[in-house]
């Protein structure tokens, strides 16, 4: 299932479990924060903690789940799709507001990352709540850009190679 990542790049040692380690990126008006990041790293002393998978990286994206509570209905209309609010059915209104949303997704390794995005979201005009929109295609410009701030976050000092 899991690519796991079991020897130091610099002496070949046997990885060991290391502890669990936070990021943060913030790129434009997209930031997001991870915490609970399993790592593993190198009894011998070599600097650097590791992804504890190779898929790690797509294991933090999959905490935007497309049915979260905290992401908008899609539904296609004749020329345009169109968000609605999971709450009250109304479309949602983008009134340029950056809002702050939390994932949380148990990991394979039995423990739960707690992912924090804020970034540029929908608002319903009803109940006042805001959703991020969701994903058009695997191409969406909104959705390179959050990817984009979490892989700087979960990149930045930790080895996934």
């Amino acid at each position: 299932m899991f690519n796991n990542l079991s020897t130091c790049r610099v002496c070949k040692s046997q990885l060991v479990d290391g502890g669990d380690v936070e990021r943060a990126a913030q790129l434009d008006k997209f930031s997001c924060e991870i915490r609970n990041i399993p790592t593993k790293i190198c009894p011998s002393g070599c600097l650097g903690n590791y992804w504890y998978w190779l898929d790690f990286g797509v294991e933090v994206f999959d905490a935007l789940e497309p049915k979260s509570t905290n992401i908008a209905k899609r539904k296609l209309g004749l020329f345009k799709s169109r968000n609605f609010c999971r709450t009250c059915s109304v479309e949602l209104q983008d009134l340029n507001i950056v809002s702050t949303f939390v994932f949380h997704k148990e990991l394979q390794k039995g423990s739960e990352l707690v992912f924090e995005v804020s970034a540029p979201s929908l608002t319903c005009p009803e109940c006042k709540v805001c959703f991020l929109p969701p994903q058009s295609d695997s191409g969406d410009p909104y959705y390179v850009q959050l990817v984009e701030v979490i892989q700087k976050a979960i990149t930045d000092n930790l080895i996934y190679e």
